[in-house]
């Protein structure tokens, strides 16, 4: 199973070619699939406007157990991030995070909490009417491993169906007289409706210091 560091870059990576507004593919046909969203709406909480990653309790969330999870979530394409699919990871938790209708849409995610201490947020879109899964995106982590520390925070409008991002990244690096601290912070506003995720980047600062160790 790939680091979540290579979780991030990839993200980044992705986000970043998002310069101007664009709509991800989504390929010609969408998954066909029924999921049970009553299940998932009463299990998730109702989706609210502004939340920090770092600072959701999972221990007050329902879990996912690993049959719902299998048969539901397990192998579906991440829009966001190509090439890569939802996995399972027995040494991780899984959780029903929040949920949202707007229109024929029904918008909610989950939160898969690894055994490294990341939380990762995956949205789901869904067409009640067709019956289709329509994305899925690996929307934000937050924790720290390895001197590399990611926060996101997230804002949503009202009605659940636009979103602003923004990571903080930093990344610590020895060399030999002291560290070396990359930071990258970024806004996305995220826009979920049935024609495909819309990325639009607001803004983005890049830095990196030198910290010297004392003689």
């Amino acid at each position: 199973m790939k680091t979540i560091y290579t979780l991030i870059v990839l993200l980044i990576i992705s986000s970043c070619t998002n310069e101007k507004l664009k709509v991800d593919s989504i390929g010609s046909s969408p998954d066909v699939i029924t999921l049970p969203l009553q299940i998932i709406k009463e299990k998730s909480l109702e989706r609210k406007g502004y939340f920090n990653l770092d600072s959701v309790d999972v221990n007050g969330l329902v879990t996912i157990d690993s049959a719902f999870y299998n048969r539901y979530f397990l192998d579906l394409s991440i829009n966001n991030l190509k090439g890569e699919k939802i996995e399972f990871d027995p040494y991780s938790r899984y959780f029903f995070f929040d949920y949202k209708d707007t229109g024929d849409l029904a918008l909610f995610s989950i939160i898969h909490n690894d055994e490294i201490g990341y939380d990762n947020l995956y949205h789901f879109t869904y067409d009640r009417v067709k019956k289709q899964l329509l994305q899925v995106d690996y929307l934000a982590a937050t924790g720290s491993d390895g001197g590399q520390v990611n926060v996101d925070r997230l804002k949503y409008n009202q009605a659940g169906d636009s979103l602003i991002r923004m990571s903080a990244f930093e990344d610590e690096s020895d060399f030999s007289k002291g560290l070396l601290v990359q930071s990258d912070s970024i806004v996305y506003q995220i826009l979920f409706n049935r024609s495909g995720t819309k990325y639009i980047k607001l803004d983005s600062i890049s830095k990196i210091d030198t910290v010297w160790r004392k003689n």
